[in-house]
């Protein structure tokens, strides 16, 4: 592999505070405004991504080497990756959020070379099938699974089936290997064993890229966290938050491991009222800038390999700029 596991430390600066960015109130008013205008392309929501050209976040995926998409699916998981014009999707939502999917990446013109099932609950493994039938991919990566489990029923059976039909090879990951995308590397650094639930079973991935990292850890909770402090190699400087903010997940010691800028979470109301305070807490803590898909909708990460810039889709367009020559 010529790297120890889970790539090289990266050097990064701290930020000042930690903090929620939240939408420029006169941007929402005036999209609000605009929503209800006779005739006017707002009126759907479609057409209103379209009249701001905000939909693609002005296109600044394309004019990067490395973003990283965190689609507002409420609370469950759909990440896209793009390196140096190849694109992973890592997770899809429940089964209403494939349609969602789907069509942005047509709306984009992207193939997917990979699609990653990190565990088979189904605001994980839910969407699959639909962007699988729909926009297909060069592969197909999974967890370690057995195929007559609970996840039967969860959507992974659904994309396996959706995988046979259109003939895309099905690989399972293992622990302690590394695949490309681009010129980044995805490391799997878990599951470490065989754990009860399908939480602590995720795939954890470190998505390495020039001097900067990612750290994507699915549901695993506290657990599966200890185990993976024991290996180390965990630092990263983004962090997509375990589990959608649950308390069973991000333990102090390992927040502390992962020392990240910048964290993200995945999330929409429900009866769990998530993110937990204590997780934020544990978060504010570590000094990461907090980004939430239920207060800012989807979030794009952007890096060169040196430098990561971060966009909602709540900034004027014209905001999306290019890396710095």
């Amino acid at each position: 592999m010529g790297e120890t596991q889970g790539g090289p430390k990266a050097r990064k600066a701290r930020p000042k505070a930690a903090r929620i960015k939240r939408l420029l109130p006169g941007t929402a008013l005036l999209l609000a405004l605009l929503l209800f205008l006779p005739g006017s392309p707002a009126r759907d929501a479609q057409g209103m991504l379209a009249a701001f050209g905000v939909a693609d976040f002005g296109g600044a995926p394309s004019r990067w080497p490395f973003s990283f998409l965190v689609f507002d699916v409420g609370k469950a998981d759909a990440l896209l990756i793009e390196c140096e014009g190849e694109a992973m999707l890592v997770d899809a939502g429940t089964y209403g959020c494939g349609a969602q999917i789907s069509e942005y990446l047509a709306r984009r013109g992207l193939a997917l070379r990979y699609v990653v099932n990190t565990h088979p609950d189904s605001d994980h493994a839910g969407g699959l099938e639909e962007v699988l039938r729909r926009c297909g991919a060069e592969t197909f990566l999974s967890p370690p699974l057995s195929t007559d489990g609970p996840e039967s029923g969860s959507g992974w059976r659904e994309a396996a089936d959706a995988c046979r039909e259109k003939g895309i090879p099905v690989r399972v990951l293992q622990t302690g290997e590394w695949f490309p995308l681009g010129g980044a590397r995805v490391y799997v650094l878990g599951p470490l064993r065989e754990y009860e639930g399908s939480n602590n079973n995720s795939l954890v991935l470190k998505v390495v890229y020039g001097e900067r990292s990612f750290l994507l850890t699915g549901d695993a909770e506290e657990e599966a966290e200890r185990d993976l402090l024991r290996e180390g190699g965990l630092q990263a400087d983004v962090l997509k938050v375990g589990h959608h903010g649950s308390a069973s997940s991000s333990s102090a010691e390992f927040l502390a491991a992962v020392d990240p800028d910048y964290a993200v979470i995945s999330v929409g109301p429900d009866r769990n009222e998530l993110p937990r305070k204590e997780v934020l807490e544990r978060l504010y803590e570590t000094g990461a800038e907090i980004y939430r898909t239920d207060v800012n909708g989807p979030l794009l990460f952007c890096c060169d390999g040196e430098s990561i810039r971060v966009f909602t889709e709540g900034e004027p367009p014209g905001s999306y700029p290019g890396p710095e020559k």
